[in-house]
């Protein structure tokens, strides 16, 4: 398993705004994506949880810090990360270059 994954995409005409800069919805989403990819991967995705464990994890609180928005035609790669797990908490970290 690795530690970190990163997904890359394009940014498209859906994913912009009239400054074609990525919508701030659109770029939490692509984070969402990230993540939910990783954990399938970790084997602590949505489905192996209710599976296993008859749980599921939910998204409860983000911290987005971006000081530069991707624009239109522009490749960018999300990252994450976790930092700290346990039963009851899964934190992770994002990145987007």
């Amino acid at each position: 398993m690795k530690n970190t994954y990163t997904l890359t995409k394009q940014i498209n005409s859906s994913l912009i705004d009239y400054e074609n800069k990525m919508r701030f919805d659109t770029l939490l989403n692509s984070f969402q994506d990230t993540a939910i990819f990783h954990s399938n991967e970790m084997k602590v995705g949505f489905n192996d949880l209710l599976k296993n464990s008859n749980a599921i994890w939910i998204l409860t609180k983000i911290k987005l810090y971006a000081p530069k928005m991707p624009v239109l035609y522009e490749n960018v790669e999300f990252s994450t990360y976790p930092t700290d797990i346990s039963a009851l908490r899964f934190i992770r970290e994002f990145k987007a270059l």
